[in-house]
């Protein structure tokens, strides 16, 4: 049982709901429970002047009213230390130097930048650039989950007892491991077109005739599933998964009506024979879904629902094909279609914290002034990030990698990594099945990681207040 703190909270009430989650999501990172009190002394004490007696974390009204506003806020996030903890706040009152970090935290919880910021991607994606983060190039630190840290110090300096018991599964961080299945096949009428037409014919690759022919041939034989990289790769990860004692989260895709979308079956046997294996083997199933189901309730609830007739049981868990997500009508719908737990948020073209975390959190609805029912892993790396947005070779990215996961085990967090179920194909992408591979001794060998499924990270998150 975590300790707990009595809480009082002074300030304006239309900010009050917000105010109640900044600070439980806090306490979730510090590692205490909360107990609400209206009247009467309290341990710690939420407000804009200092009480007699207890813990004083200061408050800025004004803060809250250009949240609530949905007001553009731009700062530059210097450095400062808070009871040993290097953090960047965003609210500091000029007159006495003092730093709101729920309002600080909460400008994360609502992603505020996704409603002041305007610009998106070809794909309507936010930018890293355009982010609060990236504009002080910050994405790489961890600058919510830090706030958290700041208050637990805060409280140990001040005489509060703080356990420091592992948090996941008694380990004090963890990898959660996620596999995004696009493709079950790679002998396809497109990728058939490509290797013949313009790779062997035209030469795209700039290589001998001999070297054409080679790989022709190489990808002739794909057409036999026991060759196909795409279904290997899947057993590959389970077997080294399997080797480490590691659980992960798989990913199907159910439809799609967009050329990005390379659709298959679920439902076909080969799709339901590699789910079945996944789920005997002890991992999450999900589901991705298509291009265009990010803000589309019908397509995306039929794309569940396709899956759990082929998988048996209903998926809980779920990240958006290309990452595409608009705050906050993408959340609103994995809520209607009882999708539990999503690891979207994150930049396509840059590795790290995209909206400060490295733990899980519930995100805040700020249009109905109420915490989403959804839990958020944020994304922390993907395979494709490192290798074609960011240029990476595989020594590289291994090495990039290995730091992430250092800034997360530090922070006592999650790290959450995308490798798609092409890493072990040689053909197009040498060399990352290794990354795959070192990376599961990596996190091995840190004894202090626990490599679990999306579902199984997020329910020892919670279930650390219980006794």
């Amino acid at each position: 049982m975590l300790p707990q703190l009595s809480v009082r909270i002074e300030g304006p009430a239309f900010a009050r709901e917000g105010q109640m989650h900044a600070l439980a999501t806090l306490a979730d990172i510090a590692g205490f429970d909360l107990r609400w009190i209206e009247d009467g002394e309290a341990q710690l004490h939420y407000g804009p002047t200092s009480p007699q007696t207890g813990f004083w974390v200061p408050m800025d009204a004004g803060a809250w009213e250009r949240l609530y506003r949905k007001e553009r806020i731009d700062a530059s996030l210097r450095e400062r230390p808070y009871f040993g903890v290097p953090i960047h706040p965003l609210f500091v009152m000029p007159e006495s130097g003092d730093v709101d970090l729920p309002a600080s935290l909460f400008f994360f919880l609502m992603l505020h930048d996704q409603w002041t910021v305007p610009e998106r991607d070809q794909f309507k994606r936010f930018p890293a650039a355009a982010s609060l983060l990236g504009r002080n190039d910050l994405i790489d630190v961890p600058v919510a989950s830090r706030y958290g840290r700041a208050l637990r110090e805060a409280l140990r300096a001040n005489g509060f007892a703080v356990t420091d018991t592992g948090r996941f599964g008694g380990r004090s961080a963890a990898l959660c491991l996620t596999h995004d299945i696009d493709y079950i096949s790679k002998f396809t009428p497109g990728l058939l077109f490509r290797e013949a037409v313009r790779n062997l014919l035209f030469n795209r690759r700039k290589v001998s005739l001999r070297a054409r022919v080679t790989r022709f041939r190489e990808y002739l034989a794909f057409a036999r599933r026991e060759r196909d990289p795409y279904v290997y790769s899947i057993h590959r990860m389970m077997e080294l998964q399997q080797r480490y004692g590691m659980r992960a989260t798989y990913l199907f895709k159910a439809g799609g009506t967009d050329k990005r979308d390379v659709t298959y079956n679920p439902g076909g046997e080969r799709a339901r024979s590699l789910m079945r294996r996944i789920q005997e083997q002890g991992h999450d199933l999900g589901v991705h879904p298509s291009f265009n189901a990010y803000n589309d309730g019908r397509m995306m609830e039929g794309e569940v629902a396709r899956i759990a007739e082929a998988g048996a049981s209903r998926p809980r868990s779920v990240r958006q094909h290309y990452l595409r997500f608009e705050y906050p009508v993408t959340w609103r719908l994995h809520e209607q279609c009882g999708l539990s737990v999503d690891s979207t948020l994150g930049f396509a073209e840059r590795e790290g914290f995209r909206n400060g975390f490295c733990h899980p959190f519930q995100p805040f609805d700020i249009e109905r002034n109420r915490p989403f029912d959804i839990w958020e892993l944020p994304l922390t790396a993907m395979d494709g990030t490192l290798a074609s947005y960011r240029s990476m070779d595989p020594e590289a990215a291994q090495q990039r990698l290995h730091q992430l996961l250092d800034v997360v085990r530090a922070e006592q967090g999650v790290a959450v990594l995308l490798f798609h179920n092409t890493v072990f194909d040689a053909h197009d992408f040498p060399g990352w099945g290794e990354v795959f591979e070192q990376t599961l001794g990596y996190a091995a060998e840190c004894g202090d990681l626990l490599c679990a499924s999306m579902q199984e990270i997020v329910r020892l998150w919670q279930s650390r207040f219980t006794p």
